[in-house]
């Protein structure tokens, strides 16, 4: 008996280790061709996908409250809510999810985004590195692909009253894989939204060129050089927004110049 039992062991155990390692992964999935369009992007739904939902976005409140909100003019928000809905409007994917962007007094300059709906900017890097309103439209355009489709890495953080800038932002921090995928589908949004796809690949350059303000994201220059040449294949051998043959034509808003102008007053 316990020989003819002994194969059938074997086979859970491979099951128990699959479904382990599968608890310790955001529960995302990309499923790409590496040359051009992504195939498919699947969402997993899972019984706890609630639990780490909620568990970002508790921290995420958290750290807001330990930084000032900055409280923007009606005539802002409603700027940053259109563009928003312009780029949502114009993808292919399901980005059905209602969006809130703010901006956070910070001396750093960072950005994330909670599977709540909420983009958070610090006012460094919009004072600093952002200075076109392609550029803006190009980092809420990658979030609001990863909101939608829940691509958060599970952690183990526990509450304590406090969390550190640099241990927060660890919170988002997705492996060069995972971004590039998210790249190709938030590069395509850009485009249809037409916003100027330089400026995408800009942000990319901007975030290399300044790494020591950026570190504390967890990025690390040999991903960031991986992105950047991974975006350059997409981006050249994909003839809807083939670099070569599009323009550096887009010009900003003036709003974008206003709203810039306030937050740099700040």
């Amino acid at each position: 008996m316990e020989e003819m039992l002994q194969p059938y062991r074997g086979f859970c155990s491979i099951l128990l280790n699959i479904f382990l390692s599968g608890l310790k992964i955001a529960p995302i999935l990309f499923i790409l061709s590496c040359g051009g369009l992504p195939s498919k992007l699947k969402t997993y739904k899972q019984s706890n996908i609630n639990y780490w939902e909620n568990q970002i976005s508790f921290f995420g409140k958290t750290f807001e409250s330990q930084n000032k909100t900055i409280k923007l003019p009606i005539a802002f928000s409603k700027y940053l809510n259109n563009l928003t809905k312009k780029i949502r409007i114009k993808s292919k994917l399901d980005l059905s999810r209602e969006i809130q962007v703010k901006v956070l007094k910070s001396q750093n300059p960072f950005w994330y985004s909670l599977p709540t709906g909420e983009i958070i900017f610090s006012s460094d890097f919009i004072k600093k590195y952002v200075f076109s309103e392609s550029f803006l439209a190009s980092v809420i355009s990658f979030e609001l692909v990863r909101i939608n489709t829940l691509a958060y890495e599970k952690n183990k953080l526990y509450p304590k009253g406090y969390i550190d800038q640099k241990e927060f932002l660890k919170l988002f921090y997705l492996d060069s894989k995972r971004r590039i995928t998210i790249h190709k589908w938030a590069m395509i949004n850009i485009h249809r939204s037409n916003f100027d796809i330089h400026e995408y690949l800009n942000w990319i350059q901007t975030i290399s060129r300044h790494l020591d303000k950026f570190s504390t994201m967890g990025f690390n220059l040999t991903e960031l050089s991986l992105e950047e040449r991974d975006i350059k294949r997409f981006l050249t051998a994909n003839d809807e927004i083939s670099l070569f043959k599009i323009e550096d034509t887009k010009k900003s808003s003036t709003i974008f110049y206003d709203f810039k102008n306030f937050i740099s007053g700040k």
